[in-house]
């Protein structure tokens, strides 16, 4: 398990949080949503409404890169508004939480971030994965990898793009290793760049995995210490790294799979 300081556990989560998120209305389309996710390189983005004399913004819904893309297996029409597929229970907190509260929501809730709201119920900001992780950054956690990491992790063979999206919808999973008939690691299957797949391009049918896979990846061995995965996932801004011993995937670490192990009592 990782500790943390009781100083920080006891922290309000106003000094850790995004302040100012991108948000959009909620008349806002599903194409220019789509959009907004390609150009902010956020996966979340909350729906708001504005209302009352002073526009208070007022969260609506929360909307995900992976919302978007079941809708269009769905063949959702993307000049609908956001509204029509947007997850209207939606899980929040006060800026006025306690981190070791945040953190357990976090822990049960398995949600890869939700917004931040004031007394008045308006949107602040939105606390995240990496905002937790981020705590950690200066924490020696002389652990090894292996001992965090999801052992024999789900992945996809070389094939078609959209029987890969129809897995990766179906799964849930951000990321997915895509491997060969000799089951070697060809990069990875990720839901943002399959998102801007579907948005820019429009042979999708014609279209393979290992066409838009990301193959310069960051790799780590099992052994190596936790900490240096942490540190490198907050480096590079990446949520997740595939695990290897002897140049085999082993595993796969995500910043969920960290703040799992954060010792809360």
């Amino acid at each position: 398990m990782i500790e943390i300081k009781d100083s920080i556990l006891d922290e309000s989560v106003k000094k850790f949080f995004t302040k100012n998120p991108v948000c959009v209305d909620k008349n806002f389309t599903i194409l220019d949503t789509s959009k907004k996710i390609i150009e902010t390189g956020h996966r979340r983005i909350p729906i708001i409404k504005k209302e009352g004399l002073f526009k208070r913004k007022k969260v609506f819904g929360i909307i995900t890169a992976m919302d978007i893309l079941d809708a269009y297996l769905r063949n959702t029409n993307f000049q609908s508004k956001i509204e029509d597929i947007m997850v209207r229970d939606f899980i929040f907190c006060y800026e006025n939480d306690r981190m070791k509260n945040v953190i357990k929501k976090f822990q049960f809730s398995r949600r890869g971030g939700f917004p931040v709201l004031n007394k008045k119920n308006e949107i602040v900001g939105i606390i995240t994965e990496k905002d937790i992780v981020n705590i950690l950054k200066d924490v020696s956690i002389e652990i090894p990898i292996k001992n965090f990491m999801t052992h024999k992790p789900f992945f996809i063979k070389e094939g078609s793009f959209v029987n890969s999206l129809k897995i990766l919808v179906n799964t849930r999973y951000r990321k997915l290793p895509v491997m060969n008939s000799n089951n070697e690691f060809l990069g990875l299957f990720i839901e943002r760049i399959c998102l801007k797949t579907i948005i820019e391009n429009k042979n999708i049918e014609k279209l393979k995995n290992t066409d838009v896979c990301l193959k310069n990846i960051v790799k780590l061995n099992e052994e190596q210490k936790i900490e240096e995965a942490i540190n490198l996932m907050l480096e590079k801004n990446i949520g997740g790294i595939p695990i290897f011993k002897d140049e085999k995937l082993t595993g796969f670490l995500t910043e969920r799979d960290i703040i799992e192990k954060i010792k809360i009592t």
